[in-house]
């Protein structure tokens, strides 16, 4: 299960209800939930902090979810460079992904 879907379920709290409390939209956390996309660096600041998580922890299982969605993508889509990016770190261990996964976290936000 998404980290943000199992935090949100632990608290008992619908999507609407979250969305009042952390005054996001709806549809954001929606897709937070489904792997689509993930907070930006402030928003995920607040979620952590109302979580009482660390912003890694609540990183750790959508970027699996990602790197899932990427497998299952058709290869003829993807550049050489992606193919060789997405071969590195599916073949990466748990603690090489962690530290990986926070790293183009930072670059990927840096960028937007």
């Amino acid at each position: 299960m998404n980290k943000f879907k199992e935090l949100r379920l632990n608290k008992n709290l619908t999507q609407e209800q979250l969305s009042k409390i952390l005054k996001i939209g709806q549809s954001a956390i929606s897709k937070w939930e489904k792997g689509r996309t993930i907070p930006d660096v402030p928003t995920l600041k607040i979620i952590a902090e109302f979580y009482d998580v660390s912003i890694e922890e609540l990183l750790k299982n959508s970027e699996k979810t990602n790197i899932n969605r990427i497998k299952n993508k058709d290869n003829n889509q993807l550049t050489p460079l992606q193919r060789k990016c997405m071969n590195y770190v599916i073949n990466l261990n748990e603690l090489y992904l962690e530290k990986a996964e926070a790293y183009l976290s930072a670059l990927y936000h840096i960028q937007n």
